[in-house]
């Protein structure tokens, strides 16, 4: 909630919030207390509770008894792949007798590090998001050690799966279980788009047509305020009867819209997600996924960073998806109709 209202708009009571979100007082009380700690809300005496302006991220300082054996993990608070890293990062760091100072920022900013001759400079830097690699490649640049789990160009060491043939493994599962007319949420100039195409092309050469759709963000918005927009689209009939979704968090977002405007999932449209999150294993139906092995990213990430020598800025390590097929897909027969 605090991420889609604006700084100093109130927060509804708590005793609101439990009928909103269906959760006992407790729960929801102890997520107030959560928020204010890190500084996400704020509370004004008979005035109520407010979303705290943002804070100018802090240079990470660290006890120099500490920093030999401390990571700095730079995250965005606002999707579950990158909670996700955050929770696999802490258990990896502490087998390995590490430590893990995890700094939260809204997107690329120029944070003020610690200067890497002071003897509070943490031992090196993750940083998790294509976004944020160019605050990695400046990390890198001011003499830090810094490992970057994305694939844009920066001049950083980094790591990152093979996007593009995860792109292809989910297009052509799709092709493969009959579909003809797929839609995808994504922007078309990323890998992973690549992949998808590369996969229609290849249906093509064995005599298979199959054609694409991009799905905006916006439109799926609209969906989502607007009941029976989703079964309009759906019910028309050149309309795609799979959708693979940018990541698994929007795929299951975009099932719930489907459900509510009683689209059948895999039924009357297949959905495919990304990441291989843990809930899209436990989810109704569960989710077709491309696994992207988050916990050997990480693996990868670390060992890079503490390896001697430091890993050069032009290291990069690519891993190989995986397909993961679970209920949110069907196959279609040729000539069925929806």
């Amino acid at each position: 909630m605090c991420n889609t209202l604006q700084p100093g708009d109130k927060i509804p009571t708590h005793t609101v919030l439990m009928v909103q979100l269906g959760a006992s007082e407790r729960t929801v009380l102890r997520a107030l207390d959560d928020l204010l700690r890190a500084g996400r809300i704020i509370r004004r005496q008979k005035a109520g509770t407010f979303v705290a302006e943002p804070a100018p991220p802090r240079p990470a300082i660290i006890p120099a008894a500490e920093a030999a054996r401390t990571i700095v993990a730079i995250t965005r608070p606002d999707h579950a792949f990158f909670s996700r890293s955050v929770e696999v990062l802490y258990k990896l760091a502490k087998a390995s007798n590490l430590s893990v100072l995890f700094q939260p920022v809204e997107n690329d900013v120029q944070l003020e590090l610690p200067l890497a001759s002071t003897p509070y400079a943490p031992s090196g830097y993750i940083v998790i998001g294509s976004v944020l690699m160019p605050l990695g490649a400046r990390i890198a640049a001011a003499g830090h050690r810094c490992v970057a789990i994305g694939e844009a160009p920066c001049d950083v060491a980094k790591v990152h799966p093979d996007n593009s043939e995860g792109g292809f493994l989910c297009a052509e599962h799709l092709i493969r279980l009959g579909h003809r007319r797929l839609g995808f949420t994504m922007d078309p100039l990323t890998t992973r788009w690549e992949g998808h195409q590369r996969a229609v092309a290849e249906a093509r050469l064995d005599e298979i047509e199959a054609t694409t759709t991009l799905i905006g963000e916006d439109t799926i918005e609209d969906w989502a305020s607007t009941p029976g927009l989703a079964a309009n689209y759906f019910r028309q009939p050149n309309a795609p009867t799979a959708v693979c979704l940018w990541n698994d968090g929007k795929a299951m977002q975009f099932i719930d819209i489907l459900k509510r405007d009683n689209i059948s999932v895999p039924g009357d449209v297949s959905v495919a997600g990304y990441d291989n999150l843990p809930d899209s294993a436990r989810f109704a139906p569960s989710l077709t996924t491309v696994d992207t092995n988050v916990a050997q990213q990480l693996r990868s990430a670390l060992r890079l960073l503490t390896q001697d020598p430091p890993a050069s800025p032009a290291t990069e390590v690519i891993l190989s998806p995986t397909l993961i097929v679970r209920n949110s897909t069907r196959a279609i027969a040729p000539n069925e109709t929806r």
